[in-house]
């Protein structure tokens, strides 16, 4: 093991290596590295994966127990490896087991502030709730149809609706 804190493989110093997952892990979610290991069972070589082609596979080993097996894809083949022959450095995760994208995570909090931003600004706009419920019998003395009631909602709302129109009295006239 003390070898690949020196040199991870052949190709990256130790420097090299933590940089491309650390990079990895800031801007996908996942830095995930493939174990290579000598016939004691020591690290002996440490190759960085592209994180957009690896992903973990939850499944059961021989006596039933839920195991991690990552897969990746490298040059149109697939492999899969064992969760203890992998290095991976995950950002913030909702499931444990696979680190969610910043930016997806990022763009979703965006969306979601801009729409509570838009449902506040139309509940206070509307002064948060009805203070007053009309009701009328059709007919004579009610609304006469539908575009009747539309006209009468706008033009109460105009009067009425708003931060600057709260408060003041409404006058009903038989």
């Amino acid at each position: 093991f003390r070898r690949v804190l020196f040199r991870s493989n052949p190709f990256m110093s130790a420097y090299a290596f933590k940089c491309a997952m650390q990079r990895n892990a800031a801007s996908s979610g996942n830095g995930v590295a493939r174990i290579f290991r000598d016939n004691r069972g020591f690290a002996r070589e440490l190759y960085p994966l592209d994180p957009d082609a690896t992903w973990p596979v939850i499944t059961h080993d021989d006596e039933g127990r839920p195991m991690v097996l990552y897969k990746t894809r490298l040059a149109s083949r697939e492999y899969t490896f064992r969760a203890d022959n992998a290095l991976h450095i995950m950002s913030g995760s909702s499931n444990g087991i696979w680190g969610d994208d910043p930016v997806t995570v990022c763009a979703e909090a965006l969306g979601l502030g801009l729409a509570l931003q838009r449902h506040s600004a139309t509940y206070f706009k509307n002064n948060a709730s009805p203070k007053l419920v009309i009701t009328a019998d059709p007919g004579v003395r009610g609304f006469k149809d539908a575009e009747e009631v539309e006209e009468f909602r706008k033009n109460w709302q105009k009067v009425h609706g708003g931060a600057e129109n709260q408060n003041k009295p409404a006058i009903l006239q038989p």
